[in-house]
């Protein structure tokens, strides 16, 4: 443990969180993650593209209240078809948890944690890329076999979505 600590004590915290969940994933641990009180929400974009800015801009938008489990945005949420579960879990995922962007994996365990596994996790992000507007776009695919992992972001007009589910149970 202490080769551990020496050798993150010497990198910035943003590099030391990209370590660390790099290291869970290698090693198969799941490590807790109480999100921030408050974290910042992507604005909208002034046009319907979807994806013309970056992720990560601060927002005065409120819908998105701190959640400290996914469960609660879950309910928060109440998605009731596939996709929407997909997103819900997605925005978690890129959103809340501050990601870049998020593999289809990381969005099914999520739904698996609560009970709610897609039964094909690709045929639900494609059906979120299909809407128009796309809700989540693909960036790239890892590896060259029809089963490469695929790297997706959620959408300006996903993020407004998710939102928009929040509000409506409210």
């Amino acid at each position: 443990m202490a080769v551990v600590s020496d050798a993150l004590t010497g990198i910035d915290a943003d590099a030391r969180e990209r370590v660390l969940d790099w290291a869970s994933k290698r090693f198969g641990v799941t490590r807790p993650t109480p999100w921030p009180a408050s974290i910042g929400v992507p604005e909208t974009p002034s046009d319907d593209s979807g994806d013309s800015s970056e992720i990560g801009e601060e927002s005065t938008n409120s819908s998105a209240t701190s959640y400290m489990h996914f469960a609660d945005l879950y309910d928060d949420a109440l998605p009731s078809t596939h996709p929407d579960r997909a997103l819900v879990a997605a925005y978690w995922v890129q959103v809340l948890g501050g990601a870049d962007s998020f593999t289809a994996t990381e969005v099914n365990e999520a739904l698996k944690n609560l009970g709610h596994g897609a039964p094909n996790i690709t045929d639900a992000l494609t059906s979120l890329q299909r809407r128009k507007p796309a809700h989540v776009r693909q960036l790239e695919k890892r590896g060259k076999s029809k089963q490469g992992r695929k790297v997706y972001k959620v959408t300006h007009n996903g993020i407004k979505a998710v939102e928009a589910m929040i509000r409506d149970q409210d």
